[in-house]
């Protein structure tokens, strides 16, 4: 298939659609999508998309430190990647937009003056010397946008502030940064005390909005717990409070959780009086007492007005000896289980934990209130334990037969800051139906309060390519001692499973998750590191190659292969062969640092009709870089003179066919030949008219050899989770309700298409050409992108 490749901005400004000389199937803006802590807006810590993660790879002995970054300030929230560029916050207040491959700093900025931790009101050394941006941020990528909160110094007051920056500058967006400040919607007399909260969720972005969890620092009354939501366009939205007595949203940096249009799930903690004065008395899930919701698992939902309400939620039936021994439930933040781990009659469980260490299952559309089980116990799907407290949260697998793993940082039933283990839990039914999990294995090592929550990478559900990866401190608080990067098979082998790969990381950061993008795992330390670890990867910018070319002639392109991950070593060569060559291609012996690439060229010279398969490849230390090649020979131009010479006389000959599947001509002599159809140009252009413009008017212009129908399908490009800006590898092009069939002539052609159905983005077009008897011509497509 031969891809026309050219690049048309069209540029849009608000307006009413109209229709154009097609009328087209209508289709909604795209939503935005988003990177965000722990993978997803679920927060299964789960990234399918690292089939160079491979446990091969990470066990062959070349997977090692790629680069560590010094940067100022502690890094407690999870790295980012995102279109290309590494995103990292520091306590100290200073963001980072980093080369993900080469750890270069493309960026930097401070943002404001972080607050002294030691001093009053905070004086408070669990997070010290210096509270800046702790909580995770999240990333629009569709307008590439970050988004994080800060706590800063302002006039010689504390405050919080929402900032909103450029993700490939660093630059802050008009009408940001927005201070938070205010009192609650949903609570007569509860005002936001910046000087009291600590932001430590992971952000979530919805609808439009930046919602941001908030509790207590070091419990100093009085303090609340808050879910504060500012709209991407700069302006304070809603504030909801827990309780006014407490109810810290914390979560040890778990983010709050979308599992749902409009609904935000998320858990709390303690009070700051009275034990049990602000957690909900017994009664039902979907009766949530506004104002006593801490020490509870708790949904919202958005109402019309932006405002946030309460409409279901979960508290353990022993919520008041949470209280009391500070054991509490918000240590530990909810997971949302994605479909594989659904029934048909829960399909949306959910994990939660805490510092008690029981595990709760809970039907996410059901929470179960509190004490409404048999005899005043809980209403939940399962509970299990109580095993090791937790300061962090679970994460998941749904290949090889499900697992669930929680972290656990102290003993059952304390809060005492000891040790604990990781364990791993299989999934499966109930009799009646319901989730259900197992533990089946638990770590033999002890893993150190402040030790951290683990994600996992694989390659999709593929078995056996899951690894599960935390961070294990070997001393309280992470204090004092080398922390480890810990790799463990995401099916134990045994009852007491062991980690096959290890690094070290420097003093780490309290129940911090490392990131993975693109063959690498980011972990930012409390010694104000960035670390990456990666496997030597040469990454070619298209994993295949395809031409089509008339006989006699030949057809040149290039492909361009750069080291991706540590240093590369070529140790051998494959060259293709046929009627394929190669130039440019590297000697036995070069090296790559990360970041550098070579270009090679590889022409196809056709010396038949028909199609024919190749490749090259580059093996490197462990691992092979290989480029399929495809070619289909066309007729020659003296051939072409000759049919189209019939053709006129009216003495048109079947030489030949495509078939729809594969889209190849048919050696000469194939049964089923049909006259040959072909579409030889292809061209966009945007009008220049005020009209057209509001309207995202492109025209298309083809010219085709015979009269028939043209097949037009418009595709979105969308990047894969951590997808490398300008990898064609980790690309898919998605098909719109953009697609349509029209009747053309031969010779040019002439079409116009409203584009007003389509977001912003990065697009293609491809024409297929169909001739009335049947015959389906090569594709053609040609690249674009629309802006408002």
């Amino acid at each position: 298939m031969l891809a026309v490749k050219s690049t048309l901005t069209v540029r849009s400004v608000l307006g009413v659609v109209a229709a154009v000389v097609m009328t087209m199937a209508s289709t909604g803006a795209a939503p935005a999508a988003e990177v965000t802590g722990a993978a997803d807006n679920l927060r299964t810590g789960w990234y399918p998309d690292e089939p160079s993660l491979a446990p091969a790879v990470v066990a062959g002995g070349h997977f090692e430190k790629a680069f560590s970054d010094e940067l100022t300030g502690q890094v407690y929230a999870q790295p980012l990647v995102a279109n290309g560029v590494l995103l990292v916050v520091t306590e100290d207040n200073w963001v980072y937009g980093i080369d993900p491959v080469t750890g270069a700093k493309r960026w930097e900025r401070k943002t404001g003056t972080p607050v002294n931790a030691l001093e009053a009101p905070i004086a408070c050394a669990d997070l010290q010397p210096r509270v800046g941006i702790t909580g995770t941020p999240v990333i629009d990528t569709e307008h590439n946008v970050a988004y994080f909160v800060a706590n800063e110094v302002l006039g010689g007051a504390i405050v919080w502030r929402m900032h909103a920056v450029e993700l490939g500058s660093g630059k802050e967006l008009p009408s940001f940064p927005v201070t938070i400040e205010g009192h609650a919607q949903n609570l007569s007399g509860v005002n936001f005390q910046a000087a009291q909260e600590l932001q430590r969720p992971g952000l979530l972005l919805m609808n439009g909005v930046v919602y941001a969890g908030f509790g207590s620092h070091c419990d100093h009354p009085p303090y609340e717990g808050w879910v504060i939501g500012v709209s991407t366009s700069g302006h304070l939205s809603t504030m909801w409070a827990a309780s006014a007595n407490g109810g810290s949203v914390w979560q040890s940096g778990g983010g709050l959780v979308s599992a749902g249009p409009g609904r935000i799930l998320f858990s709390t903690g303690n009070g700051n009086t009275t034990p049990g004065a602000g957690d909900p008395p017994k009664g039902p899930g979907h009766a949530p007492p506004e104002g006593r919701l801490g020490e509870s698992v708790v949904s919202l939902q958005t109402q019309t007005d932006g405002s946030l309400k309460a409409t279901d939620f979960f508290s353990p039936f022993n919520s008041k000896l949470l209280d009391e021994k500070d054991i509490d439930l918000g240590s530990s933040a909810p997971v949302a289980l994605p479909p594989q781990f659904g029934t048909p009659t829960v399909p949306h469980p959910l994990i939660q934990e805490g510092k008690f260490g029981s595990v709760y299952v809970l039907n996410g559309d059901d929470l179960g209130g509190m004490g409404q089980g048999a005899g005043g116990s809980d209403g939940v799907l399962q509970e299990l334990g109580p095993f090791g407290g937790v300061w962090g949260a679970a994460t998941l697998w749904p290949g090889d037969g499900r697992y669930v793993y929680v972290p656990s940082v102290s003993e059952p039933a304390s809060s005492n800051e000891t040790k604990n283990s990781l364990r791993f839990f299989t999934y499966g039914q109930d009799g009646a139906g319901n989730p259900h999990i197992s533990l089946a294995a638990t770590t033999p090592e002890e893993f150190s309060f402040g030790s951290g929550s683990p994600i996992l990478t694989s390659n999709g559900t593929a078995s056996g390519s899951g690894i599960l990866w935390t961070t294990l401190c070997p001393v309280k608080a992470c204090a004092e001692k080398e922390a480890e990067l810990r790799a463990y098979t995401a099916v134990p082998g045994s009852s007491s499973p062991k980690p096959f790969w290890s690094g070290k990381v420097g003093l780490a950061t309290k129940f911090s998750r490392p990131d993975a993008s693109s063959g690498h795992v980011y972990v930012g330390n409390h010694d104000g590191r960035l670390i990456a670890f990666s496997s030597p990867m040469l990454t070619p910018s298209s994993g295949a190659l395809d031409f089509a070319a008339p006989l006699g002639g030949h057809l040149a392109r290039e492909v361009t292969l750069t080291s991706t991950g540590t240093e590369v070593e070529v140790r051998a060569v494959n060259p293709p062969t046929g009627p394929f060559q190669a130039s440019g291609l590297p000697a036995k012996g070069t090296k790559l640092k990360p970041g550098q690439s070579i270009t090679v060229t590889v022409t196809f010279t056709p010396a038949s009709r028909g199609t024919v398969s190749g490749e090259f490849g580059i093996v490197t230390q462990g691992s092979e870089a290989k480029v399929a090649l495809s070619g289909a020979g066309e007729e020659s131009a003296q051939e072409r003179a000759e049919r189209e010479a019939r053709e006129t006389a009216g003495q048109t000959t079947s030489t030949g066919v495509l078939t729809s599947s594969s889209l190849v001509a048919q050696a000469p002599g194939s049964s089923g030949a049909s006259p040959l159809i072909s579409l030889t140009k292809l061209k966009l252009n945007a009008s220049a008219s005020k009209l057209s413009t509001r309207r995202r008017r492109l025209v298309v212009t083809y010219t085709l050899s015979t009269a028939g129908t043209v097949k037009v399908v418009i595709y979105r490009r969308l990047n894969v989770h951590g997808c490398k800006s300008g990898s064609g590898a980790c690309v898919r092009w998605v098909a719109t309700k953009l697609k349509l069939k029209v009747q053309a002539h031969a010779g040019s052609n002439r079409l116009a298409v409203n584009l007003g159905t389509l977001a912003s983005g990065d697009y293609r077009l491809g024409a297929t050409p169909l001739a009335p008897s049947g015959a389906v011509g090569y594709a053609r497509y040609v690249r674009f992108r629309t802006s408002h």
